[in-house]
């Protein structure tokens, strides 16, 4: 009996060993590469942490894809800083590379508590409702940590399993909002990274065959091919979102951004009327949350885009700063009223 103690004591002790002296030669590293991979959540961090300043005047937060980053060239929501600040109203903008209303949904509650925007307008890009998508690549799941505990029992009868996220892991990732578990899982995927990229492994050959080419990946218009119904998992996440920001009294607006309608009516496959009636169910799910729909889908012509992703060319940006800013006077109109109606101390 003691000498089967003293083996399991001296095999935990090597392990302890082990990995004390892992930690100590590429813990620093492996910490620095996880927060590399995961920087997209020190930019949430910093937007929506515990020192985010809550706006005292009106304030309109964009949660949107690549198409309004601004990152090349000013997006619309850039365009239209000035003209905010002229209304005595602050713009923020959150997005990223084909963030979605499941990360609109992750965020928004968060968004509400720190920032306390007036009007969240979101942006539905049609090919996030696609299952050729780049969701299927982009999950960002750890922004689910963000979901607030207010959200969490209905966030459970969400569609979050086309994600792959069950309620135990949704509140796993709660802990992320600490900072030593999330130093923890930065370390841990960095360290994974630091062993999948280890030199050795070449001497093996490559991890995977080549992919055996095929064209109908070569054209990104494929994505808008895409059947939209209330029951898709993305739509009601995008009417969840929505409703998170009517119920706490915000005004909600969702644009349908332009796609590269010229494009697509190139292809055999495109029906410009069964694609109108998923823009039409769009409509009806964000009107019934109580949000405000603006369809933009067929605005701009194929000369104002940068590509067939939707991203817009310097023309096309000044376009949609002219159609949407109406629409954003009218959404921070109804929020004005809101807060003199409810007298809850909301900027309106």
């Amino acid at each position: 009996m003691f000498r089967v103690f003293g083996i399991v004591l001296s095999f935990l002790l090597a392990l302890a060993l082990a990995g004390w002296a892992l930690a100590v030669s590429v813990g620093p590293r492996a910490l620095a590469d996880g927060i590399e991979l995961y920087q997209y959540r020190q930019y949430f961090d910093r937007i929506l942490g515990d020192t985010a300043p809550r706006a005292t005047r009106p304030m309109v937060v964009w949660l949107g894809d690549s198409t309004i980053m601004g990152g090349e060239r000013p997006s619309y929501p850039q365009l239209l800083r000035g003209q905010l600040h002229r209304k005595n109203a602050d713009s923020l903008v959150i997005a990223g590379a084909a963030f979605d209303p499941y990360i609109y949904y992750f965020a928004v509650g968060r968004v509400i508590e720190r920032l306390n925007p007036s009007v969240v307008i979101m942006v539905a890009h049609l090919a996030a409702f696609s299952p050729r998508g780049s969701a299927r690549i982009f999950r960002y799941n750890d922004l689910s940590s963000y979901i607030t505990p207010a959200q969490l029992p209905r966030a459970f009868l969400l569609p979050l399993a086309e994600r792959e996220l069950s309620p135990a892991r949704l509140l796993l990732a709660q802990a992320l909002n600490f900072d030593g578990p999330k130093r923890i899982f930065f370390g841990a995927e960095g360290l994974r990274e630091l062993y999948a990229k280890a030199p050795f492994w070449a001497a093996l050959g490559p991890p995977r065959p080549p992919r055996v080419f095929n064209p109908r990946m070569r054209d990104t218009l494929t994505s808008y091919n895409v059947r939209v119904s209330r029951r898709q998992p993305t739509v009601r996440m995008l009417e969840a979102a929505v409703r998170v920001v009517t119920e706490a009294g915000r005004v909600a607006m969702v644009i349908a951004t332009p796609i590269p309608h010229e494009a697509l009516a190139t292809r055999a496959w495109h029906d410009p009327a069964k694609m109108q009636q998923g823009f039409d169910v769009l409509r009806e799910v964000v009107e019934g949350a109580g949000g405000m729909f603006v369809d933009l889908h067929r605005l701009l012509p194929q000369r104002e885009f940068a590509d067939y992703g939707g991203h817009f060319a310097a023309t096309g940006a000044q376009h949609m700063s002219y159609a949407v800013w109406p629409m954003v006077r009218e959404a921070l109109r109804r929020a004005s009223l809101a807060h003199t109606a409810d007298g809850t101390g909301t900027p309106g």
